[in-house]
């Protein structure tokens, strides 16, 4: 998994959360991820992870779907979507206090009990400078085949 950075709008910021299968066997996702935000040293802070099928940055009424994740795919890179890769679209705020900062992102794949770390930092912004507010709210809508800039 990596984080793909979208950008901001009226003090929302959002981005994509890649998802490659590395596993020799194919396999599917649906539905939501779980996620919590970490701090430098990886310790829990304070989130709050809402499942939404809409949000500012996204728009509204995306659907959950099926969505197949064959076996042993290309690596992640910076170049854009990826067939057969996919994407968690998380968004927040960063106005309206009290604010959470963030340098990494624990994510829970949909159906799965497993979960990775990601760096959130990108596009050199130092780390521990994401700020994640309204409690340290994250709206996370369904996962989904590939995104667009």
């Amino acid at each position: 998994m990596r984080f793909v950075f979208l950008g901001v709008g009226l003090g929302n910021i959002g981005g994509f959360i890649e998802v490659r299968n590395t596993t020799s066997r194919d396999c599917d996702l649906y539905g939501y991820a779980g996620v919590q935000l970490l701090d430098t040293l990886r310790r829990p802070v304070q989130t709050d992870a809402v499942w939404s099928n809409s949000s500012y940055i996204f728009g509204a009424d995306q659907v959950e779907e099926v969505i197949g994740l064959p076996a042993g795919t290309v690596p992640i890179t910076a170049v854009g979507p990826v067939p057969g890769h996919a994407y968690i679209p998380i968004s927040w705020n960063d106005v309206e206090e009290p604010c959470s900062e963030a340098t990494y992102l624990k994510v829970t794949p949909p159906g799965s009990s497993t979960s990775l770390v990601v760096s959130l930092p990108s596009g050199g912004v130092p780390a521990g400078l994401m700020s994640f507010c309204s409690s340290g709210q994250v709206i996370v809508n369904p996962v989904r085949a590939a995104f667009y800039h």
